[in-house]
């Protein structure tokens, strides 16, 4: 046999009984799992524009930085004044003339001129109120009496208690303008002196609805003790169209010298109308309230009848109806003003607290040290 005559045969079958894969059924094909679906990524969240945040701060800033520059201005921390030193006196011939006259002077038009107040008349003043201590003492001594009086208001004072200003209207008083912060008129510029003015009579509208034609100048006293910067400033006072009020007899009682001594610098002589100036704040008017009481008893007995300044010249009223803008602007200064004062008082009660509480702690680490 040859090779060609070998033929290449299948593989018998394999018996089932020899087949392992035999009885198995068919596994079925793998189930295919779903995949999870794929989300796209977020977008990169932007950072919270930040220009709300400065514009809250620059405000607020501006806020704080606005009262406590209106609280300086009224306490004296920021623009204060004093009284101006004497200066060298070469009166001009009106200054001269007005030095001799009398306590009222209209320096409006034309050559200055002046009045007394009638005789048997006295016009009692109270200046650099209202005071919450002291001011309702004096009006009840002047409502003990049926007297009346003109009030020279500080404007701030009555930003902080309109309520005695209201209280002074509503007993038949008379208001006048004693600038806003006490600033002495001979040493300003005319801006400032405008402004104490301007905002003494917008406080005045925002608490009693108000505005006064009446002034007096902070440091001033009789027409004999005009001075030429005095001169000056009254002459811009007139040019607001004011009427400057100064006094006949001057008490002194700021100097607080004593009751017999105030009362007795208060009491006109041989029958004479005076304006007479006392203070309704300031400091202790103890005895200003206690020569008041005197000086109105002792007055009555000589017939003399206490009435307000214009009262005793024969004049109208000082008081003019403010209107509903001025009333309206004064009582946001007024609220203002107050508002101020509350956050200054608050903010340095914080400030000693934390200075405290940091004193306190380096006491503490160095005890422990």
């Amino acid at each position: 046999m040859t090779a060609q005559d070998v033929r290449v045969r299948p593989p018998p079958p394999v018996p089932a009984w020899q087949d392992p894969a035999a009885g198995r059924r068919p596994e079925p094909p793998a189930a295919t799992l779903p995949q999870p679906a794929v989300l796209p990524e977020p977008a990169a969240r932007r950072p919270a524009d930040p220009r709300g945040h400065w514009f809250m701060l620059a405000v607020g800033l501006l806020l704080v930085a606005a009262a406590l520059t209106l609280d300086g201005y009224v306490t004296g921390v920021t623009g204060e004044t004093h009284a101006a030193p004497p200066a060298a006196d070469h009166p001009s011939a009106e200054l001269a003339r007005a030095r001799r006259g009398g306590p009222v002077l209209n320096l409006t038009a034309g050559a200055p001129s002046s009045a007394h107040p009638a005789g048997r008349t006295i016009a009692l003043t109270f200046d650099d109120g209202p005071d919450p201590a002291w001011t309702p003492r004096v009006l009840d001594v002047l409502k003990k009496h049926g007297a009346k009086a003109t009030f020279f208001t500080v404007g701030s004072k009555v930003a902080q208690y309109p309520e005695l200003a209201r209280r002074i209207v509503a007993e038949g008083h008379e208001l006048g303008n004693h600038t806003y912060t006490h600033a002495d008129l001979a040493s300003v510029p005319g801006w400032r002196l405008r402004l104490e003015l301007s905002l003494t009579q917008k406080a005045l509208a925002g608490a009693t609805g108000l505005h006064t034609t009446l002034a007096r100048p902070p440091y001033s006293s009789t027409p004999a003790a005009i001075t030429v910067p005095q001169w000056e400033g009254m002459r811009s006072l007139a040019a607001e169209g004011y009427l400057v009020a100064l006094t006949d007899l001057d008490t002194r009682d700021w100097a607080r010298p004593g009751t017999d001594r105030i009362a007795a610098s208060a009491l006109p002589s041989r029958g004479r109308g005076a304006i007479v100036m006392m203070h309704d704040s300031g400091g202790d008017r103890r005895q200003t309230v206690e020569g008041l009481d005197r000086v109105l008893t002792e007055l009555s007995g000589k017939g003399y009848r206490a009435v307000t300044v214009t009262g005793a010249l024969g004049m109208p009223s000082a008081h003019r109806r403010a209107d509903g803008m001025d009333r309206f602007a004064g009582t946001v200064l007024n609220a203002a003003q107050r508002a101020a004062a509350a956050f200054t008082g608050a903010l340095s009660w914080v400030l000693f607290a934390a200075g405290a509480l940091t004193l306190a702690r380096l006491t503490f680490f160095a005890v422990l040290a």
